[in-house]
């Protein structure tokens, strides 16, 4: 009995085919709708084909009709991304996720390029690829790549990867307009106008016939009848009227969170003054400690959320008949409570304390803004109210001067918050202020509330920061006081609003007590007020100061009037917002340089995810302006990590690539530390992650359909023999009976879009030893030779067998 080589082909784990390509050939699996979900397991890859109307093409699968909607089912946990790269440039394709219910729940829909979404918590899902009508609203075909892993690197385009919560049938249109200058000359202008879908179709009745007729034969019932994909299908298509610069959802605006704390989807205004950006910076700077004095009602202590955070304070309320505590001066600056709210404690200093400086991340309450000060608590309020005395007293303890306590702190106060005032101005207390702030102690204070241009002391002081309140809204907070002596705004709580649709008006959530004359607890409560907004902006300028310590009242004077520390909708100074709302990620920016004389290091990110579908990363290095300084040392941690350059100058500035090798590691997550050295002594420590999660699939799940093995001529690289398979036991077995002996190249693929060509990007390949590096095989009869070909993605051209002439149209038969 004679024996012959036999040639088998398996796909690398963890990678899937479209159920539905255009590849005759092929086993079709129908996937055109949402309860007839594709399953594939993640993480994966999925290669797959759509088109946009027939191919016309006689000997296509879908010649005739088009295969608009791709749709996969699997479940995803938190963190999860979505890639999806479509290998026509020609191609509009769009990702959508919907939910088991069939609910959408984000989208991305960009006009042209790569989609993206990142999956918020885990649960099974449904996503959904469609080739939309492009531009030149001409039937195409693609194939594409959707990538299923954990945490990609992926820097995804601002009108990308959006919540599906928006108005429906409204949009947001941009039109081109033309404004007249002085200089008589025509400038072009976009400006942005609300309108309702039926009103735009009577001006693009011809755009959207045209993509109702491409398409109207391709929607299955469960998307065709979807109403949150229909909008969104209409307005894509009147992106390509000419009439029109933009077309967009009209979404609903909701705060970002990325805090444990369970309070802080109430905090609306972290994202309003750019927080979670300015914690990202932080990461990568080195901070000094800041002592924060909260002059106000005292604090509750041992609050829950303010632990660790608090130093020594003082108590200045000198008349007993107002204390609430019973006495006067003293050495404890707790709140016994005011019984000031409907007879319920206020709690104010703990209030503004914890805007400040509640710890952050530590799954109880809320985020602070400074979560790493310290608060000095003085008691200067009693029963409601206090003296211009008092506060004198209370400040000079603060700034280390001699006051009526007879005792100063340990460490005077960088910063002073007082969340209060009055409409009486005192040259004593001007006086005060001059001789703290030329000692470098900041000064922030509350402007009122009595929506008045009255001044208010002691925010209208010189050499104080005079802060207002904005809204939800990013306006000026109706109850706010304005004028020409206000410095800044910032959030400090409306609630008429609820622009996250909680329930709950839009006020400022933070620490308060309850009422006890024995056992008072941990509570939270919401106030509105410039005194809320005070502290944000004294939380902000800790922050600063943490990286400068030499953060003067000037300095920050001359950010605000160079716009360094804010944001302004009006581009200009407002007696209602001063120089702009506080921008906490711009005023971190500002003080990038401050730490040493010379340039410092920074890179384009600190933390780095990388898995076996991205399992490399850019690094950039760069430095600020000043001397020039090198890198000296880059150093990983983990052996699976290297750092290759790939375009950087003879100081080591430029780009890096980072890449992980998992051969020798274990399922699991993966932590390695980069440390990098520069000349001035500085050093800076990354983070990165690789990610290594095990795919969980079935011989059925992953079929990779039809696949194609050529072999070759070795020195004229025509084809010789072709043979196909289909999924047989796990594998790919080819038949070799009826092959001449000889040598010969190998070469096995899939031919998703049926063009008739082996190995382009979008498709499994796989050559022998493998498909970059081709060496000739001796098949000859008797011999048991047994050859095993790893299918794998195609990514770009450089990945086509270029020595290979019969990888061309004519080389391919379908069987």
């Amino acid at each position: 009995m004679s024996t012959e080589p036999s040639v088998s082909a398996n796909h690398a784990t963890g990678i899937f085919l479209d159920g539905d390509t255009n590849d005759p050939s092929a086993s079709l699996i129908n996937n055109n709708d949402l309860d007839s979900a594709q399953a594939i397991t993640a993480p994966a890859r999925v290669l797959g084909f759509v088109s946009q109307g027939g191919t016309n093409r006689f000997e296509d699968r879908f010649a005739f009709e088009g295969d608009t909607f791709d749709v996969y089912q699997t479940s995803l946990l938190a963190g999860d991304t979505l890639e999806l790269r479509a290998f026509n440039t020609e191609a509009d394709l769009d990702l959508y996720l919907f939910d088991a219910d069939f609910e959408l729940i984000k989208f991305s829909n960009a006009v042209a390029g790569d989609e993206y979404i990142q999956i918020n918590q885990a649960d099974h899902y449904l996503i959904v690829v469609e080739a939309a009508v492009n531009q030149t609203q001409q039937p195409y075909i693609s194939k594409y790549q959707l990538t299923l892993a954990p945490s990609l690197n992926i820097e995804p385009a601002n009108h990308k990867n959006q919540m599906a919560s928006f108005i429906a049938n409204e949009a947001i249109v941009f039109s081109p307009s033309f404004n007249t200058f002085s200089t008589n000359k025509a400038a072009r202008t976009l400006k942005p106008q609300k309108r309702t879908l039926n009103q735009l179709k009577a001006n693009a009745i011809q755009t959207l016939n045209a993509g109702v007729t491409a398409t109207k034969q391709l929607k299955p019932s469960h998307l065709k009848n979807h109403k949150g994909l229909n909008n969104l299908q209409k307005l894509k298509l009147l992106t390509h009227n000419k009439d029109y610069a933009s077309v967009e959802a009209n979404h609903k605006v909701f705060p970002f969170t990325a805090y444990n704390d369970p309070l802080s989807p109430l905090q609306w205004y972290l994202s309003t003054v750019k927080h979670p950006q300015a914690m990202h910076l932080l990461a990568s700077l080195s901070q000094e400690p800041v002592t924060v004095a909260v002059i106000d009602s005292g604090l509750f202590l041992e609050h829950e959320d303010l632990q660790g955070r608090l130093v020594s304070g003082f108590d200045f309320v000198s008349d007993e008949t107002y204390s609430c505590d019973g006495d006067g001066i003293d050495a404890d600056p707790s709140d016994p409570g005011d019984k000031q709210l409907l007879g319920i404690s206020t709690f104010h200093g703990t209030h503004v304390a914890g805007i400040i400086a509640a710890n952050t991340h530590n799954a109880i309450g809320i985020a602070g803004i400074a979560d790493n000060v310290n608060i000095m608590p003085i008691r200067a309020i009693g029963c409601g109210d206090g003296t211009t005395y008092d506060l004198l007293q209370a400040i000079r303890f603060a700034a280390g001067l001699p006051n009526d306590s007879g005792t100063v702190p340990e460490t005077p106060a960088d910063i002073i918050n007082l969340s209060l005032g009055t409409y009486s101005y005192s040259a004593s207390f001007q006086a005060l202020i001059n001789e703290i702030t030329a000692q470098g102690i900041i000064v922030i204070a509350a402007a009122g509330n009595d929506a008045t241009n009255a001044p208010a002391y002691p925010a209208s002081y010189d050499n104080v920061i005079s802060v207002a309140a904005s809204n939800s809204l990013n306006e000026s907070a109706p109850y706010s006081n304005f004028g020409n002596n206000i410095d800044l705004a910032a959030p400090g709580g409306d609630f008429r609003l609820d622009i996250n649709k909680d329930g709950l008006g839009d006020g400022m959530v933070s620490l308060v007590a309850t009422d006890s004359d024995t056992n008072p607890l941990s509570d939270y409560r919401q106030y509105q007020g410039t005194s809320m907004a005070a502290p944000v902006v004294t939380g902000g300028l800790a922050l600063l100061k943490s990286i400068n310590q030499a953060l003067t009242t000037d300095d920050i004077e001359a950010l605000l009037i160079n716009e360094q520390l804010t944001h302004s909708p009006t581009n200009t100074f407002s007696q209602f917002l001063g120089y702009g709302i506080l921008d906490l990620e711009k005023s971190l920016l500002s003080q990038l340089g401050s730490q040493t004389s010379d340039a410092r290091l920074f890179a384009n990110q600190y933390q780095f995810y990388l898995n076996p579908y991205q399992t490399t990363s850019e690094l950039s290095l760069q430095q600020t302006e000043g001397e020039a300084i090198s890198v000296t040392t880059i150093l990983p941690s983990e052996p699976w990590l290297t750092v290759s350059s790939l375009n950087t100058s003879a100081r080591g500035l430029g780009t890096y690539e980072l890449s992980a090798d998992h051969q020798d590691l274990a399922y699991g997550q993966h932590q390695s530390t980069l440390a990098i050295s520069a000349s001035n002594g500085q050093t800076l420590s990354l983070q990165i992650e690789y990610i290594y999660r095990q795919p969980t699939e079935t011989p059925d799940q992953a079929d990779a359909g039809f696949v194609y093995l050529l072999l070759l001529d070795p020195v004229t690289q025509e084809t010789r023999f072709q043979r196909s398979a289909k999924l047989t036991d796990g594998s790919y077995q080819f038949a070799l009976e009826g092959i001449t002996a000889g040598d010969y190249l190998l070469v096995a693929g899939t031919d998703l879009d049926n063009d008739h060509q082996l190995c382009t990007p979008g498709e499994l390949c796989a050559g022998y030893p493998d498909a970059s590096r081709l060496n000739a095989v001796s098949l000859t009869e008797g011999n048991d030779q047994v050859i095993s070909l790893v299918l794998n993605t195609v990514e770009s051209s450089s990945l086509t067998l270029s020595k290979a002439k019969s990888l061309q149209a004519s080389s391919l038969i379908h069987q």
